[in-house]
């Protein structure tokens, strides 16, 4: 890759071939849930932006055994983007959702710790890297201070 924005945000993406790249045309392809932070800021930029949706996200349905395992209780849980998170919350009972509550809730980055927090959830910690490298640091990191 010749840039890789740092953090890795489509805001941050989106100033750096603002400010690097000289405009053109450019396709995004994505998923129909996709945030257009990217596009918004590249539009002003005098960018000729093409979103292309070639993914949607649907919401399958937990069966009994799956609740049933979440509500044994966990140490932490992983969640890479929100539509993960709302899922998951949307379907699950007040059981699951203390279990989630008493858990250390990880996001990939601020965009789904943001819907962490509209759910009721604290997110344990928020990875400076959003990268499944950075999700994984601040998982052993969270872990290792947690009383046992």
């Amino acid at each position: 890759a010749d840039l890789v924005p740092d953090p890795h945000t489509g805001r941050v993406l989106g100033e750096r071939l603002a400010s690097k790249v000289s405009p053109g045309r450019l396709l995004v392809p994505g998923g129909d849930q996709a945030r257009e932070e990217l596009d918004e800021i590249l539009r002003g930029a005098g960018w000729e932006v093409t979103r292309l949706v070639c993914y949607e996200n649907r919401t399958l349905a937990l069966n009994h055994s799956q609740v049933y395992a979440l509500e044994q209780g966990l140490d932490a849980a992983l969640f890479a983007s929100p539509s993960a998170v709302r899922a998951l919350w949307n379907q699950v009972p007040e059981s699951a959702r203390n279990v989630l509550r008493a858990a250390a809730c990880l996001p990939i980055g601020p965009t789904t710790a943001a819907a962490l927090r509209e759910a009721g959830l604290t997110p344990a910690a928020v990875p400076e890297a959003h990268t499944t490298e950075g999700v994984l640091a601040a998982l052993e990191g969270v872990l290792a201070n947690r009383p046992r």
